[in-house]
């Protein structure tokens, strides 16, 4: 179980790091072919929409997820979890990646960061580090729910239980035996 938890983390990282390399090429292509700071600003923040709407739907998976399983539908559960922990690694995270990499070459573009990107410069560093906790999050869940509906021990599902901290996200974790917890 810990080899898993340690290759999920390694991925992560990898992924992450490859995904900044590349998105940061295309970004700096992007924001230097727009005219003005204004245009700028503009598709800062339609990156940033895209962005957030990408996480609240994965948030959304998740709730679809957790009411599956208190109502004992563990195999829909964790198709639901799996889900979230593809769509944080696929679409959510790299969202997010593109907002900070248009927040860097905008500021390198200028020499100093515009106002309008500004706020934009925590809050997708911030997001990045929410898809990836997330993701991962719904990922340990999924194999929780996998493992609870191949009838395995409940002792044998502890561990996988007692990882996570969903109660950061405002959804609570289903216990041993569909208590809320």
């Amino acid at each position: 179980m810990d080899s898993l938890r340690v290759w999920l983390k390694l991925s992560a990282v990898l992924f992450l790091l490859s995904a900044r390399w590349v998105v940061a090429e295309d970004m700096q292509r992007t924001v230097s072919s727009l005219p003005d700071e204004a245009a700028e600003c503009r598709y800062l923040e339609r990156l940033w929409q895209s962005a957030t709407d990408a996480l609240e739907e994965m948030r959304q998976i998740r709730l679809e997820g957790e009411d599956l399983a208190a109502q004992g539908s563990w195999e829909a559960a964790a198709a639901k979890m799996q889900t979230c922990g593809t769509m944080a690694a696929n679409l959510t995270t790299g969202a997010m990646l593109k907002v900070t990499a248009a927040v860097r070459a905008i500021e390198s573009k200028h020499g100093a960061l515009p106002a309008c990107a500004a706020q934009r410069r925590k809050q997708g560093q911030k997001g990045v580090s929410e898809a990836t906790t997330l993701g991962g999050e719904c990922a340990l869940r999924a194999q929780f729910l996998a493992k609870g509906s191949t009838g395995g021990k409940e002792s044998d599902m502890l561990p996988l239980l007692n990882r996570g901290g969903a109660y950061r996200f405002g959804v609570p974790s289903l216990g041993v035996g569909g208590r809320v917890r």
